[in-house]
């Protein structure tokens, strides 16, 4: 799951790349906004059972540009809202996540803030929980280069595999 948080944040990078420079608003140094809408699904195979996560993600972006039309920094609002499915038992958990991303140029730096993964069991409550503030240094936010940690990150330390779940869901 580590892999995928850094993956994710490198696809957010490449994404600038391609957009930030062509929008009118770089000529014109002023904020630039768009949204993206995807659904996902994704199979775990955990001792037999086949766990399958589907969830939507809706992410907002919005670019900060310079007087000389550079993007000096920019932030994604993430949205998710998605369910863990044990395909066997047919039980269900919800998965919910909600956070943003800022990635700054200028300072050399990309935080995530929020709630990057919630998963509720009916009757028990929160089972899995990742919250607060991680500080990484640019070029790839990769976890070896945090500057400054606040709150719990059970997936970005590998303290969690989505198999973890296979408890609640047999």
């Amino acid at each position: 799951m580590r892999k995928l948080v850094v993956i994710g944040i490198a696809l957010i990078m490449i994404l600038v790349g391609f957009l930030a420079f062509s929008t009118p608003a770089a000529a014109e140094g002023k904020p630039y906004k768009f949204e993206l809408h995807n659904t996902y699904v994704e199979t775990f195979d955990c001792d037999g059972y086949t766990l399958v996560h589907e969830y939507t993600l809706d992410r907002y972006v919005k670019f900060f540009y310079n007087k000389d039309g550079y993007v000096k920094a920019f932030w994604a609002h993430w949205k998710e809202r998605g369910t863990w499915t044990c395909l066997e038992t047919g039980m269900t958990l919800e998965d919910n996540s909600d956070l943003i991303r800022i990635v700054d140029y200028e300072k050399g730096t990309i935080s995530v803030i929020g709630v990057p993964q919630k998963i509720t069991v009916q009757g028990e409550g929160i089972v899995v929980h990742g919250s607060g503030i991680v500080v990484m240094k640019l070029p790839g936010g990769d976890p070896n280069l945090i500057i400054h940690e606040g709150g719990q990150h059970p997936i970005l330390w590998g303290l969690w595999e989505p198999c973890d779940l296979l408890p609640y869901l047999t």
